[in-house]
């Protein structure tokens, strides 16, 4: 359900929802207050007045439509007054976004007038809209839930293939940009025009925040972060206060204001100058060495320092490292011409590749040909160096 009132006559608004039968009901309402006036009038049930859409309709010139759209039922709706008509999305990918007419072209409207509809409908008796009346989207999966920006005229939509996709509202045959990145099903996607910004939530409970003019990525926070608990049942954000309120079993409120830090209030992770860092996908962690031969593990949702050892190369700097291709090996290269193959969540040393002289390593790679492995190094012996990696031994080929 959804309800729009005319920023320019506030008595004129809009009261819509939508059913399992993928019907979008609608009730415009020309008065609001003469309309609600006369509604609390009708009889109560448990102390809320309530009446019927054939009663409502008959109101106070209130019109009722309902139109017959989607071929499931209807996940989210809402009127845009930019556009002049009520967006709404399913989970039927033929039918996944629907940009339609209120009450639909002329030769509809001078129906509906001529109809009994001031006199009472029939609640269950839905029309379909014109082709020209209405844009339908295809969307893979479904929609589960969107969004409209009025300043860069684009709607986003999210659903259960994970992916954000951006849409001209004019052209339903292809978006014009595809976000991905979420590893569950989207199912809250909010557009702030002030801050440029694009939040999207997934089922996971992972938040992103893109970038609404060139699509990058640019925040995730995770449930290591915000440390929410429980199913999410509904979302909304305060552009105000930069906030996200989330109920589960309790209501969270997840802030996500920019923070500008200065160099005085930068964390110092190592002593000596940084030399290396490499990203783990497999583990999600940063792994950094330095000139005092330190190496320090982080996880990177949370920043915080999960594991450090030092002397990895004795007193000699780390120079370079890589991981395997399982991620599960560190290989690091140092100033004293040294191959080392750690486990690098607790810091043991698995072998030692040696190399003929001892000039510093400047560059490691771990390269996969076929079935076989292979470790590459070079340096300022002007020599390729290839350690094939097996799971017996490492033999330096070169």
């Amino acid at each position: 359900m959804s309800f729009w009132h005319n920023p320019r006559n506030t008595e004129e608004s809009i009261l819509m929802y939508g059913d399992n039968q993928g019907c979008v009901n609608v009730l415009v309402i020309p008065n609001t207050t003469l309309a609600f006036r006369k509604w609390k009038q009708e009889a109560k049930v448990d102390g809320v007045p309530t009446a019927n859409i054939e009663k409502v309709s008959g109101l106070a010139d209130v019109r009722y439509a309902r139109w017959e759209v989607h071929k499931d039922w209807v996940v989210e709706l809402k009127y845009e007054d930019h556009l002049r008509s009520i967006i709404s999305c399913s989970n039927d990918p033929s039918t996944g976004v629907v940009i339609g007419n209120v009450v639909g072209s002329t030769n509809v409207e001078s129906a509906l007038r001529d109809s009994n509809i001031k006199r009472g409908v029939q609640a269950n008796s839905a029309r379909k809209r014109l082709s020209a009346d209405q844009t339908v989207f295809y969307v893979y999966k479904g929609v589960k839930t969107f969004d409209y920006s009025e300043q860069y005229n684009v709607l986003a939509t999210g659903g259960m293939d994970r992916l954000v996709r951006i849409w001209n509202p004019y052209v339903n045959t292809k978006p014009t940009a595809i976000l991905r990145g979420h590893n569950g099903p989207i199912f809250y996607l909010f557009i702030c025009d002030k801050e440029q910004r694009i939040y999207s939530i997934s089922t996971d409970k992972t938040v992103k925040v893109w970038d609404a003019q060139d699509h990058s990525q640019l925040c995730t926070v995770g449930m290591k972060t915000h440390m929410i608990q429980g199913e999410m049942t509904a979302l909304i954000y305060n552009e105000f206060t930069k906030a996200i309120a989330i109920t589960t079993d309790t209501l969270s409120v997840l802030s996500l204001k920019e923070n500008r830090y200065s160099q005085s209030e930068a964390t110092q992770t190592h002593r000596d100058a940084i030399h290396a860092i490499k990203y783990n996908p497999h583990f999600k962690q940063i792994v950094t060495a330095c000139n005092s031969s330190m190496i320090k593990v982080w996880d990177i949702e949370t920043g915080q320092h999960v594991f450090e050892f030092n002397n990895a190369h004795g007193n000699y700097a780390v120079t370079s490292m890589i991981f395997d291709s399982s991620g599960r090996r560190l290989v690091t290269g140092g100033r004293d011409g040294v191959l080392r193959i750690w486990n690098y969540n607790n810091g043991q040393c698995l072998r030692t590749l040696k190399k003929i002289g001892n000039e510093e390593v400047t560059c490691v790679i771990h390269v996969t040909v076929s079935k076989n492995k292979y470790i590459v190094c070079v340096g300022w012996d002007r020599r390729i160096n290839v350690f094939t990696d097996t799971t017996d031994s490492i033999h330096h080929e070169q």
